[in-house]
C-alpha cells in the first residue's frame, strides 16, 4: 500500500495538502521512493503518517534517507527507530518533534513566531524554545531506552524538530545548543583572525509560570544520550529537492529555494544568503545537508570518532565545526517563478580589507567592520556607526561605477539600532539588487516572493502559495 491511498478518515492538513496539489508531484514520488524500501515494525506507519503523527513520519523518512546516504545499515526495531550500522558500530536513534500545545502554560502563554518584534523575537529564542524542546527531549529521556536490550552498550542518540509554528523550521541549531549544555553565547568577536565567544552560564528558561532547567545534557540519567540531532530541514520541501533530478520533468511546476548557509571565511561572523531556481542550482543537495549532530560531554558511550562525520558537529555553543556547505535554515518556493529560470545569487559578508579596498574612494565610511557584497562584488552593503549616534548604526548600498569603485546608490541609506539588524537589512538589500541585475525584467518580477520583508509576510506568502518549509 502506498503512503498516498487514503486510509485515514481525519487526515492531516499538511498530508492533505501534499496528497491533492498538484505542485507536490515531485514529493509525493520522492517519498514512495524513500519508503519503498523502509521497514514498518508496528504495522501502523502509513495511517500516522497520514493523520496527527505527519510530521514525526516525514522526519523518520528523512532520517532513514539520510543514514542510507551516509552508508549505514539500518534497521528498524519496534523501539528505538532506528538502529544503524557501519564500519563495526552501531548507534540507537530515537526521533521526536516539538507539536502544537493545546493546553498548559505553553498554550496559554507561548506565542507566535510571526506575531514578535525582534526584541520579543530573543526573549522567545532564550526561554519558550528550549521549554518547548525539553518537553519532548525530557519524555524521551524518562522512556530509558538504553535499558532496552535493543540498546545495550550502543551509543544513543535523540533526533529532533521543531513543528509547534509555521515558521519553527526556520530556527537554526545555535540556541538549541545553548539549552543543551546550558551556555549562552553572549558577544562574538574576531581576533587575529579567530572568532572569539564570550559564554554565560544559564540557569533557567521561564514562560509565564512554567521554569525548566537549562541544561539538558546535566539533568539525571541524561549521561545516557549520546547526543541529539538536530534538523529544520526534513519536510515535504526537502524531498522536493532531492527528487527534483529524478522526477522533475514529470511536472510544470518551478521549484526554487532560498535561505543562509554558512560562511567559511575566518574574518565574517554573518551568514551567506542565497537563492537558486532548481533548474539552475547553486548545489548539489543531499540528504544530510541541515542536520547537526550536538554531543554531550557527559556521554558514558560517546559516539565513535567519524560517526556522523558528514554533518555539522557542535562539542559545546563555542565549539563547532561546521559541514561544507551548512544550511542554518531555507524555504523551498513552489510554482512561483515565471517561465525561465533565474540566475543562482549568493550575499555573504566579506572581510574588511576587501570591503575597505572596494570603497577607497569613500573615506567616511571606510572605517567600517561590517561590509556585505554579491559574489560578482557589483553591489557593496556597509554597515558603519553614526558618527553622531555611536548607538545607531547606519547601512548604506553601493554600486561599482565604471571606474571599478563603488559608489553610494541614491536612496539606499537607513538607520537602525542594532548592528546584526543592520547586516540583515543589506543583505536582504544586495540579493534584491543582484538579483535584479542578473536577470530579465520578467523573473524580476519575481523578488517580492524571494525575500518578504517581514515573517507575518511569510506566513502570508506561505498561505497563498503551495510553498513547502525546509
Amino acid at each position: 500500500m502506498g503512503l498516498f491511498n487514503l486510509i485515514t478518515a481525519r487526515p492531516h492538513q499538511a498530508f492533505e495538502k501534499i496528497r491533492l496539489s498538484p505542485h507536490s508531484l515531485v514529493a509525493r514520488r520522492t517519498m514512495e521512493d524513500v519508503f519503498e524500501s523502509f521497514t514498518d515494525p508496528d504495522g501502523n506507519f502509513i495511517e500516522q503518517f497520514q493523520s496527527n503523527g505527519f510530521d514525526a513520519r516525514v522526519l523518520e523518512l528523512c532520517l532513514y534517507a539520510a543514514f542510507s546516504e551516509m552508508g549505514y545499515c539500518v534497521h528498524r526495531p519496534k523501539a528505538p527507530d532506528f538502529v544503524i550500522e557501519r564500519n563495526g558500530y552501531r548507534i540507537a536513534v530515537e526521533a521526536t518533534t516539538t507539536n502544537p500545545s493545546t493546553s498548559g502554560v505553553l498554550a496559554q502563554d507561548g506565542r507566535a513566531l510571526h506575531s514578535l518584534s525582534r526584541e520579543e523575537l530573543w526573549e522567545y529564542l532564550h526561554n519558550e524554545w528550549a521549554i518547548r524542546l525539553g518537553g519532548p527531549l525530557t519524555a524521551k529521556l524518562q522512556k530509558r531506552y538504553w535499558d532496552r536490550r535493543e540498546c545495550s552498550g550502543l551509543p544513543l542518540v535523540l533526533a529532533i524538530e521543531a513543528f509547534h509554528d509555521p515558521l519553527a523550521l526556520h530556527l537554526s541549531h545555535t540556541t538549541v545548543a545553548e539549552y543543551l549544555y546550558g551556555f549562552q553565547v553572549v558577544s562574538r568577536a574576531i581576533i587575529a583572525g579567530q572568532m572569539v565567544a564570550e559564554p554565560a552560564h544559564l540557569g533557567a528558561h521561564n514562560l509565564g509560570m512554567k521554569s525548566i532547567p537549562s541544561g539538558f545534557f546535566n539533568l539525571p540519567d541524561a549521561e545516557n544520550i549520546s547526543a541529539v540531532i538536530f534538523t529544520n530541514a526534513a519536510t515535504s520541501g526537502k524531498f522536493t529537492r532531492m527528487g527534483w533530478e529524478k522526477h522533475g520533468g514529470i511536472t510544470a511546476t518551478n521549484v526554487a529555494r532560498v535561505g543562509a548557509m554558512w560562511n567559511s571565511d575566518p574574518d565574517v561572523r554573518h551568514a551567506t544568503w542565497f537563492a537558486y531556481d532548481l533548474r539552475e542550482p547553486l548545489m548539489r543537495e543531499r540528504w544530510t545537508d541541515g542536520m547537526v549532530v550536538l554531543h554531550n560531554p557527559r556521554a558514558r558511550v560517546p559516539l565513535p570518532n567519524g560517526a556522523f562525520g558528514e554533518l555539522t558537529q557542535v562539542y559545546t555553543p563555542f565549539e563547532e565545526n561546521f559541514a561544507k556547505r551548512h544550511v542554518f535554515s531555507s524555504r523551498t518556493i513552489l510554482n512561483a517563478s515565471p517561465s525561465g529560470s533565474f540566475k543562482p545569487i549568493e550575499v555573504p559578508c566579506i572581510p574588511r580589507h576587501e570591503g575597505r579596498a572596494l570603497a577607497a574612494s569613500l573615506p567616511e565610511i571606510v572605517t567600517s567592520d561590517y561590509w556585505v557584497a554579491d559574489k560578482e562584488r557589483e553591489f557593496l552593503g556597509v554597515v558603519t556607526q553614526d558618527t553622531e549616534e555611536p548607538n545607531d548604526w547606519r547601512a548604506w548600498s553601493l554600486g561599482r561605477a565604471d571606474d571599478g569603485l563603488h559608489y553610494p546608490i541614491a536612496g539606499e541609506s537607513k538607520l537602525f539600532s542594532l548592528d546584526h539588524e543592520a547586516v540583515d537589512f543589506m543583505q536582504e538589500r544586495i540579493a534584491f539588487l543582484s538579483f535584479r541585475s542578473r536577470n530579465s525584467t520578467e523573473v524580476a518580477t519575481w523578488l517580492p516572493s524571494l525575500f518578504p520583508r517581514t515573517l507575518a509576510e511569510l506566513v502570508a506568502r506561505q498561505e497563498r502559495s503551495g510553498e513547502e518549509d525546509g
